[in-house]
């Protein structure tokens, strides 16, 4: 009974953070002070996942993981299974007209946002407009972010804060079979879709690493469209872009958009390939790092390879926003609501409320 209100507990912290309307960021905030930000998830939903861990083991660390998620995920595929015939009724078409003038704003001010968090600007911030740049041109993402681990390795200054010596690492950090466990876990999970169908099999694969390599963070989405709109196919840039516009609305965790883009690319069982798959990242990240997480944060290396992979999440995030912007057409108050969202996004505004508050400028100004 008490391992039962255990993981009761942790699944009610999750809900709790998968219903936070808390900022979405290009990065964590945390990048650079330690490792933390490897673990999938915005910070609502790491803190619920380690507190489910510290109250009932690995079995609450996922518990508290998967319940942060499904909310987001559950109304994003809602939102992306109504009929075409609903988003051309004045009201919800208005509103969808304003998220999506809001989009590269807020994706801009996300950018910038976690720029300025980063050590070495000068360096972290040619990384990326370089980056961007080439997303933008349609070079694929998954290349350049392990470009940017290394030059931030080769080329970022020493980190600013001072770490303590490396503590010992957790024992169960040096044990094989618990990442041999682990990585079991996650090839039984993708043969079994893939058994049940290949093309179920690659939307849970690439939400899967779009999560992981994203952080969690809106560096997740640009990952998102190189694979569903470039490289696969299975949405076109439009519809992306408004599943984007939409999710900016949807609280809790960034994976929420996976899930949207399985429903739109395969229907339900798209969504729950896609949703499996962004969840399992999490779950599965955080059980492989927490052992040894002291040990690693405390790597001036590790440290310098997680800002220049978060210069290039920046980047790409930034490429994204170009890319939306460049795929719609604008008008004066088109351009004041992304000016808006931009100013709001730099000054550190959940993106639930300037969602909200673009989809009603939409309706008054489109409606």
């Amino acid at each position: 009974m008490n391992t039962f209100r255990k993981l009761l507990d942790a699944i009610l912290r999750g809900l709790a953070a998968g219903l936070s309307p808390g900022g979405l960021r290009a990065m964590p905030r945390d990048l650079c002070p330690g490792l933390p930000s490897l673990w999938p998830g915005d910070a609502p939903a790491r803190r619920a996942a380690l507190e489910g861990h510290a109250r009932a083991g690995a079995p609450g660390l996922v518990a508290a993981t998967l319940a942060a998620c499904l909310p987001g995920m559950l109304l994003l595929a809602e939102l992306a299974s109504l009929p075409g015939d609903f988003w051309t009724q004045p009201w919800p078409r208005a509103a969808l007209q304003g998220l999506g003038a809001a989009l590269p704003g807020v994706l801009a001010g996300l950018a910038l946002d976690g720029l300025r968090r980063l050590p070495g600007r000068l360096v972290s911030a040619g990384l990326a407009v370089c980056t961007g740049g080439l997303f933008f041109l349609g070079l694929k993402p998954f290349a350049m972010l392990l470009g940017g681990a290394v030059i931030g390795v080769l080329l970022l200054p020493e980190p600013a804060q001072a770490v303590a010596p490396p503590p010992s690492p957790d024992p169960a950090c040096l044990r094989p079979w618990r990442f041999l466990a682990l990585f079991g876990v996650l090839a039984a999970a993708t043969g079994g879709v893939f058994l049940l169908d290949p093309g179920l099999g690659r939307i849970f694969l690439a939400a899967f690493k779009a999560e992981f390599w994203g952080l969690g963070g809106a560096g997740a989405w640009p990952l998102l469209s190189g694979d569903y709109v470039r490289a696969r196919h299975w949405l076109a840039p439009g519809a992306f872009a408004d599943l984007a516009a939409l999710a900016l609305a949807v609280p809790g965790p960034a994976a929420a958009l996976a899930a949207g883009c399985g429903m739109l690319a395969r229907g339900l069982p798209g969504a729950l390939a896609a949703g499996a798959g962004a969840a399992l990242s999490a779950a599965l990240t955080l059980l492989a790092s927490a052992p040894c997480m002291d040990a690693v944060a405390a790597s001036p290396w590790a440290r310098k390879a997680l800002a220049g992979t978060g210069a290039v999440l920046c980047g790409i995030t930034a490429g994204l926003a170009a890319l939306t912007a460049a795929g719609r057409a604008w008008d004066a108050s088109g351009i004041a609501l992304a000016s808006a969202a931009l100013a709001a996004s730099l000054w550190g505004a959940g993106r639930v409320w300037v969602a909200l508050a673009a989809a009603l400028a939409g309706v008054a100004l489109y409606g």
